[in-house]
């Protein structure tokens, strides 16, 4: 049975569970870079939990996927990360993820930025075709309202 959730700090050690089991490609898809243990769980530890909204998929107690909503410097943006545990089925995870990071999202700000160096491949490909993502060399940058209008039809 899949389920998601919204994340908070007492969940800490679950995120830093998930992470840690990343192997090798999966650190540095997500990282951009080698990481060490120690280095996620300082990421995990430094997590601005006031900041950041964390939407967590579920199989039964096994955390599958997150998408992650760290405000910006600018109040009406906000930057969505992804990542999928190697057991996962992608493509569909990612669809369904991103529309409820959009719906968190639509609460607080009118943009989001997606780096495309760190971005999973299937998260780039449901984007690719919408009209409302704007593929910039470093980032895609999403519109918040047509988003959630438009894309979730496509």
């Amino acid at each position: 049975m899949r389920g998601f959730q919204v994340l908070s700090q007492k969940d800490r050690p679950r995120l830093e569970g998930f992470f840690l089991a990343f192997h090798f490609d999966q650190r540095r898809e997500y990282f951009g870079g080698r990481v060490s243990d120690e280095q996620i769980r300082d990421y995990c530890r430094d997590i601005r939990w006031n900041e950041t909204t964390i939407i967590a998929s579920f199989c039964g107690a096994r955390l599958d996927a997150v998408a992650m909503l760290t405000a910006t410097a600018s109040p009406r943006i906000t930057e969505l990360s992804m990542a999928c545990a190697s057991t996962c089925d992608r493509q569909p995870m990612v669809a369904e993820l991103l529309d409820l990071a959009f719906a968190a999202a639509s609460l607080s700000c009118s943009q989001i930025i997606i780096q495309c160096e760190r971005a999973m491949p299937e998260l780039l490909a449901v984007l690719h075709p919408s009209p409302f993502a704007i593929f910039d060399v470093d980032v895609v940058r999403v519109d918040v309202p047509c988003y959630g209008a438009k894309i979730v039809a496509c």
